[in-house]
């Protein structure tokens, strides 16, 4: 059976590179084709005007969309916030909904990388809101206008947790602002309920932490109408850069089990 093409999506403030070309690389050397999509709302104070988490899905859609009118089966791999707009962009791009109209191609399954993995109606404030103080974040992150920056040293001692401190700090210095709004903005796609879904849960995650994580893994469960795995990977936030053979097996074994 021909291996999916993997489609990966960063979180937020971060390039696609920075925390997906290890990965790659491994999923070259496995067979699978894979690609990363950069997120519009990445991107530095002066833009203006900021884009939205809409802005990112139609990015998003319009890549997969691609992908599926060439025939191939898609699976989605989606970090921290990039598991909204990820999400987003699957309306109407399900492998089954496509085939009801006539069409090849579609996404046969998605992977949340510790990430945001939310219902109709909800944004990434209201998933955070019952795990995070105000207090929280103010060690990483500083407002400018309507961006948010990160502070070097701060956001790598939560971020890349797993890493020696240098090179967090290194890899933090290396992220652009995020536009703020885009956190705020409500996700409208059901289509994830009708998709084959695989949770890579991050046990030392110091951003979205460990209950935050099992708690969207339960509600989604009440809510999917398909099947929902769960990977549990003893590291930060970033499996990919703190572990990416391990995250590369993890992406390639829910390939497997959705073909």
């Amino acid at each position: 059976m021909e291996k999916p093409t993997v489609v990966l999506i960063p979180g937020s403030f971060c390039s696609a590179a920075l925390l997906w070309d290890a990965v790659i690389d491994d999923l070259h050397d496995a067979g699978y084709e894979a690609t990363a999509i950069e997120l519009r709302t990445v991107s530095p104070p002066s833009t203006s005007p900021p884009r939205t988490m809409t802005d990112d899905a139609a990015h998003i859609h319009g890549v997969i969309e691609a992908l599926a009118n060439e025939g191939r089966e898609i699976l989605i791999v989606m970090s921290s916030y990039g598991g909204i707009p990820g999400t987003q962009a699957t309306q109407d791009m399900t492998l089954s909904q496509r085939q009801s109209d006539g069409k090849t191609g579609g996404v046969m399954g998605l992977v949340y990388v510790s990430a945001l993995l939310i219902n109709e109606g909800e944004s990434s404030e209201d998933s955070f809101a019952p795990f995070v103080t105000p207090q929280a974040s103010h060690s990483f992150f500083k407002v400018s206008g309507e961006y948010l920056h990160l502070d070097p040293v701060g956001s790598a001692a939560v971020i890349f947790s797993g890493l020696p401190k240098p090179v967090g700090e290194s890899l933090t210095r290396k992220m652009p602002g995020h536009a703020a709004g885009s956190f705020r903005e409500p996700m409208t796609s059901t289509s994830h309920y009708d998709i084959p879904v695989t949770y890579i849960k991050c046990t030392d995650d110091r951003i979205v932490l460990p209950d935050h994580q099992q708690k969207m893994i339960d509600d989604f469960k009440l809510v999917s109408h398909s099947t929902v795995k769960v990977i549990e990977v003893d590291c930060g936030h970033c499996p990919m850069v703190e572990r990416p053979k391990e995250t590369t097996q993890a992406i390639i074994q829910a390939a497997r089990s959705n073909a």
